[in-house]
């Protein structure tokens, strides 16, 4: 119950395969495609709102989201199993749209996947 009460504050979410996107969250799908386990993403946003997933293995993926009912941007963090960290870029985002980061062993590719 804490865990959730926890997230309802942040507002953000991360949850297994499946977003909640909707006209007012941003939602970022995150597959791992490095050739080893991530043990944490982190989505950090403009408005310093973060949240992190549990581990995923390698070629699995998860999906976090995030309240933004206007103009945002955000960026993720993974840190690989043999302890490598890699940022990407900071993106420009509103309520509504969806992403794709694509975390491979040098980068993380975000793409823009379409609006709800």
């Amino acid at each position: 119950m804490k865990r959730l009460f926890i997230i309802i504050v942040l507002g953000v979410v991360a949850c297994d395969n499946k977003c909640d996107c909707s006209s007012d969250n941003v939602c970022v799908t995150i597959v791992n495609v490095t050739g080893q386990s991530i043990e944490t993403v982190r989505l950090l946003t403009k408005g310093i709102k973060r949240v992190e997933s549990g581990q995923l293995a390698t070629d699995d993926k998860t999906c976090l989201f995030f309240k933004s009912p206007g103009e945002n941007s955000f960026s993720l963090t993974a840190i690989l199993s043999n302890g490598d960290t890699i940022i990407s870029a900071e993106e420009y985002s509103e309520g509504g749209y969806k992403f794709i980061g694509t975390v491979t062993k040098k980068k993380i590719n975000i793409e823009f996947d379409k609006i709800y």
